[in-house]
Parts: structure tokens; sequence; C-alpha cells
């Protein structure tokens, strides 16, 4: 009998046992193949990831264990770990993890920008920012590379060279919304209003389910007290992104302000229905005292 691994026939039965809603079944068939495929690499990898997105990742750091004593050299292993310890906040194993992922592959490109992520955030800005580059001479065509150095750029507060950084990005795509959003949010800091209205207008046309750039956009209108143009902007939002609290809460506020308080009020209500966490800060907000604030409308913070 052959009994290679083969993930392709694996995975079929497995994704469809998922897509059932089956993971018990899913993970005896993961339990019961281990036994016949163990000496398998590819396996191994397959089922670390799988208990890593279903089940313990406790559980998928024995995989990657058992791939690095077979394999020491198989830097996904590494990888995979590193990004284990990272959801549980085990930082510093996180970074030796990564760092160990470069060493046995110098050009893993990923592990370069989580590497260099980690760094940022413990204020080691001169080592990110030569991961982040190295990243960059590895996968110039890789518009994340792009994106990710820009992001730690204007975090040092260094915008003109982040849009910079942005533009090779367009370079590589032209399309993508993040690029668009994160140049609307950088040009908004620097004070060029309407270059940033421009930018998130196309970041909306790049992608219309991406809530955020519409909410910026609002936000921008809102600060001008053109609360017109901001009603404008979530009402679009909201035609392409029906089930997103944010957009009614903070459509409610532009209605409230143009005092139409009865469009505010269901907007509040389908707000707080979608995400009740968003109620007592709908209690404690100014910008719809006249909702919070007369007894009429007591009901919808309830």
């Amino acid at each position: 009998m052959n009994t290679k691994y083969n993930s392709k026939n694996h995975q079929i039965i497995i994704n469809q046992l998922l897509h059932e809603g089956n993971i018990l079944k899913a993970t005896l068939l993961y339990k019961k193949a281990y036994e016949k495929f163990r000496n398998d690499i590819a396996f191994l990898f397959d089922i670390a990831l799988y208990y890593h997105t279903y089940m313990s990742p406790e559980e998928a750091l024995v995989y990657y264990d058992e791939i690095i004593q077979k394999d020491d050299t198989a830097q996904g292993a590494y990888y995979g770990k590193a990004l284990l310890f990272e959801e549980l906040k085990r930082l510093k194993e996180a970074k030796l993890q990564y760092a160990l992922a470069i060493e046995k592959d110098p050009n893993y490109t990923e592990a370069h920008l989580n590497l260099a992520d980690l760094l940022e955030d413990e204020g080691n800005h001169d080592q990110a920012e030569k991961h982040f580059i190295r990243a960059i001479s590895i996968s110039p065509d890789w518009d994340v590379c792009f994106i990710n150095y820009s992001s730690f750029l204007e975090n040092n507060n260094r915008f003109r060279e982040a849009l910079g950084q942005l533009s090779k990005a367009l370079i590589v795509s032209e399309d993508n919304h993040l690029v668009y959003f994160n140049r609307g949010v950088i040009l908004k800091k620097i004070g060029q209003l309407s270059e940033a209205i421009e930018a998130y207008n196309e970041a909306i046309i790049s992608n219309p389910q991406y809530p955020y750039s519409y909410l910026n956009l609002a936000v921008i209108y809102k600060e001008s007290d053109d609360y017109s143009s901001a009603l404008d902007v979530l009402n679009n939002a909201i035609t392409h992104n029906e089930e997103v609290s944010v957009l009614y809460y903070n459509r409610a506020i532009m209605e409230t302000q143009l005092e139409l308080l009865e469009d505010a009020a269901k907007d509040l209500k389908r707000s707080f229905a979608l995400s009740p966490s968003l109620i007592p800060y709908g209690k404690a907000d100014s910008e719809l005292k006249p909702l919070n604030q007369d007894p009429k409308w007591d009901h919808i913070f309830v």
C-alpha cells in the first residue's frame, strides 16, 4: 500500500469537514493520519497550521518542534513558532524564532518584516529599519514591504519619506486600497487636506468594502463643519458595508449636528444592536447631546 502523504487529497476531505462545521471529525482525522504520516514534514506543517487555526497554539508548537527535530533547517517551522509566540504575547521568544528563521533563510521576507515590527514596538528603531530595508531589497515587487516601511517612517514623523515609499508601492500595485488609505492619513497629518480627500476617494474606489476610508474622509469634512458632505460619505459607506456598527454611529453624529434627530436615533439604535459595547460611548458622547441628554431618547441607550 502506498502510504506517501497526499496533502491535496487529505486537505479536500478536511476542508469539507470544516465547511460542514465538523471540527471534531477533522481533528480525529488529523490524529489518525498522524500515526501514518508522522515522518512526513509536509504533513507535520499541515497539522501544525490546523492546530494553530482551529485548536490550540500550544499544541501547534509541539508539531513545529517535531519538524525542527527532523529538519533543523526548516525555516518555516521557526516562522510558524514565531507567529504563535507573538499571538501568545511571548514577544521575546517570537523575536528569537524570527531571527532563527532568518538565520536559516536570510531571504525570508516575512520574517524580516515581522521582526522589524517587534523591534519597532520595543523602541529599537535602527535595527527595525534595517530589517524593513532588507525586506524591500529581497522582495522589491511586493507592495507590503513598502507599506510596512512607510508606516514605520510615519510613526517616526518622517512623513515625506513615508509618502515616497507609498509612491513606490503604487508602482508595484496601483489598486491596493491600503496604499491610498495610508497616503490619506499622512497627507492629513501634514495639512494637505485636498490631497488627503483625493487619496481617501481613491481608496474607496479600490475597495468599497473597507469602512475606514469612509470614516476618515467623513472626519475631514466634519472637522471643517461640513456635516452634509460627511453625511453623504457615510450614506455611501453604509450601502457597501451594511453590518459595520461604527458607520451607523458616526452617521448618527452627523445627523445630530444637522438636527435630523429621528434619523440619528434610528442609526444609533442600529449601531448599538450591532455592537452593544458602543452604548457607554454613546451615553457620554458630547456630539450626541441632543439625544443622550434628552429623556425622550433614553430608550435608545438601554
